[in-house]
């Protein structure tokens, strides 16, 4: 298949099917810690990157075995909402296949888009990216393509919770030394508090990062910071 992987066991998600819609890592972050490596292109332009034709049916021939499977995941090499097309796949596997549970992991950049906000309503679970509480240490961080701001991704986060269906899991990742500090930490809490998400997943560098010289938290420090954090938290290293 050159679309769909697995079912593969994921940490949070338990069996995923996962669907990558770009064919290299293009995105709209170039993360320090990114697992996938550098960004190849940084850019925040929808477009249809890989044909939705050939991405329904690699679904329909995987599907059609019935696999056991908890989630069907978008996710992959880069940001799955850059393509233009996810609204019409996501449709495609409620309305053909209603019994299965679709996800998608986000970097939350492009959530302020009313069209992808429209597009993004059927999903069953959400799971957006925030890294930092505060501006510097997401520019810092996540190095977003030009205009992108963390107030951008709040607001898209926020609003497209209002709209959807099903429900949304906040991920945090924190780096040693970045965004691990009291204050840090504070404002990080702050958008928790106001997003008011199902869960927070509270995770640390778990793979070799994008970009060398950078720390994971260690299994205590990372229980630790937890317990500051409302609500239903996990902790993933």
């Amino acid at each position: 298949m050159k679309y769909l992987k697995g079912p593969v066991y994921s940490r949070r998600l338990g069996r995923s099917l996962g669907i990558d819609l770009l064919p290299q890592n293009i995105c709209s972050e170039d993360c320090l810690y990114c697992e996938c490596g550098p960004t190849q292109v940084l850019t925040r332009e929808r477009k249809e990157y890989v044909p939705a034709a050939e991405v329904k049916n690699e679904i329909a021939q995987v599907l059609a075995r019935k696999p056991e499977t908890d989630f069907i995941t978008f996710s992959g090499r880069g940001e799955p909402t850059l393509n233009s097309k996810i609204g019409e796949i996501i449709s495609f596997i409620k309305e053909s296949y209603p019994d299965y549970q679709v996800a998608l992991l986000t970097n939350s950049t492009l959530l302020k888009d009313q069209q992808l906000q429209q597009e993004l309503r059927e999903l069953d679970l959400l799971v957006p990216s925030l890294d930092a509480g505060r501006e510097e240490t997401f520019q810092k961080i996540c190095r977003p393509a030009a205009s992108i701001t963390l107030e951008d991704l709040v607001t898209g986060i926020l609003e497209t919770k209002n709209l959807l269906q099903g429900k949304l899991w906040l991920e945090i990742l924190l780096i040693k030394d970045l965004n691990d500090g009291l204050a840090e930490i504070q404002a990080l809490i702050e958008l928790v508090e106001k997003i008011e998400p199902e869960r927070v997943d509270l995770n640390t560098i778990n793979r070799g990062p994008a970009y060398p010289g950078y720390q994971a938290l260690t299994t205590e420090e990372l229980t630790e910071l937890a317990k500051k954090f409302p609500g239903d938290v996990r902790t993933f290293t």
